[in-house]
């Protein structure tokens, strides 16, 4: 019971961990996106 319920827990942490580095990188590229609009733009 302990080690399913620990397994849960890490499998979370990974879920989010991987979910945050990709809102990150989403956020990443719209900035990069947006300068680059900028850029044609000007």
């Amino acid at each position: 019971m302990r080690a399913a319920a620990i397994n849960k827990i890490t499998l979370i942490m990974i879920f989010f961990i991987v979910l945050m580095i990709n809102i990150k990188l989403i956020m990443h590229c719209k900035t990069i996106s947006l300068q680059m609009n900028r850029v044609q733009l000007f």
